[in-house]
């Protein structure tokens, strides 16, 4: 289950943003500094030992914006990936279908 807790008091759009990010795993987490990651990162690809939060790299949209994507670090062999940019790359055909259904309706509405 998706927990968002708001700080807001009377935040009218959390059941808008509830419905945005149900179809996404429960293992990521957005972090304060605002990177998406892992909430428990994953095993060495390599060698197999847990790997360690190391920062993360920016992916980007023109005009859209972009988002943080964690980093992972093994300290055992020194191995560096990066979470997978799929998250994004959803979040981005979501976010230009609501444009596209915002644009249909003014359209047929007007």
């Amino acid at each position: 289950m998706t927990e968002m807790q708001l700080s807001l008091i009377n935040f009218p759009y959390r059941e808008m943003l509830s419905n945005i990010f149900q179809d996404y795993s429960n293992d990521f987490e957005f972090t304060a500094s605002g990177i998406f990651r892992k909430i428990v990162p994953p095993l060495c690809p390599e060698c197999g030992h847990p790997m360690s939060h190391n920062g993360f790299n920016t992916c980007q949209k023109r005009h859209l914006g972009g988002a943080n994507v964690g980093k992972y670090l093994c300290g055992a062999c020194g191995k560096s990936t990066e979470e997978d940019r799929d998250f994004w790359i959803k979040l981005k055909a979501d976010f230009f279908g609501i444009v596209t259904e915002i644009c249909t309706r003014l359209r047929l509405n007007h």
